[in-house]
């Protein structure tokens, strides 16, 4: 477990606590790059997760992908917004990362689920059928059981993504979060996520599922019917799905 080993399975080697990065992410959150403002006259950003040092012995016998993932992610800072343009960077991370990826999505830190996700909507159109298939199945595991609400509907969507239908059940329940999208920028709601990634892999729109306002609850329930009638019925046609 080198990633754990490097940079805590709870993220709070020097940096804050689990606990208190889960309570301000879900005040001042920026998609895809989520971060709470540091204040004006505020000592120096602290970092996410500690500051390993990459001449460690866990770090000598690293692969590239494992050094990558380190280095980007012990870059993270509180308060620091462009900090966390560096998950770009794993992007390029080929499907021998794959194993690294499944272990980073399994750490207690939100931000660490977070570009674990962010590098699968990449990784996972690159690897073999058999790690395709255990991305898989912990993404359903996320979408499903996170405590993260802003997390599970990511990981909904990358099921979605993948063709999967299992995606569609977490995703519809999320059209009734209305809290601000985990590490989204612009910020934006999590209901608003879901309901584009409904559409975009549905191909079916029945209208905002909510505004600023709150919740459309006539959109929400049209989309509760509609999985009702046509999940036993859906195929996957490529980029979307259609009914057979």
């Amino acid at each position: 477990l080198l990633l754990a080993g490097c940079l805590g399975d709870a993220g709070a080697q020097g940096g804050a606590s689990n606990q208190s990065l889960q309570k301000q992410a879900q005040g001042n959150v920026s998609d895809g790059k989520a971060v709470p403002q540091a204040k004006a006259g505020a000592p120096p950003a602290a970092p996410i997760f500690g500051s390993p040092l990459m001449d460690t012995s866990a770090l000598k016998n690293a692969t590239p992908s494992q050094k990558l993932i380190v280095q980007v992610l012990s870059s993270y800072r509180l308060g620091d917004e462009e900090s966390l343009d560096r998950v770009d960077e794993l992007l390029a991370l080929g499907p021998e990362s794959a194993d690294d990826l499944l272990e980073l999505s399994r750490n207690n830190n939100p931000y660490a689920k977070w570009s674990a996700l962010y590098a699968f909507s990449v990784v996972s159109h690159k690897v073999d059928e058999g790690q395709r298939q255990k991305i898989i199945q912990r993404l359903e595991q996320m979408a499903q059981n996170d405590a993260e609400p802003g997390l599970r509907v990511r990981a909904g969507s990358l099921l979605l993504s993948l063709g999967q239908k299992s995606g569609f059940e977490p995703v519809i329940l999320s059209l009734n979060e209305t809290n601000e999208l985990f590490a989204s920028q612009p910020p934006r709601a999590i209901c608003t996520w879901a309901d584009y990634s409904l559409q975009t892999y549905s191909g079916q729109n029945f209208g905002p599922a909510c505004t600023r306002n709150g919740r459309m609850d006539d959109s929400i329930q049209k989309w509760e019917n509609w999985w009702t009638e046509n999940k036993d019925a859906l195929q996957w046609n490529g980029t979307g799905f259609s009914v057979k």
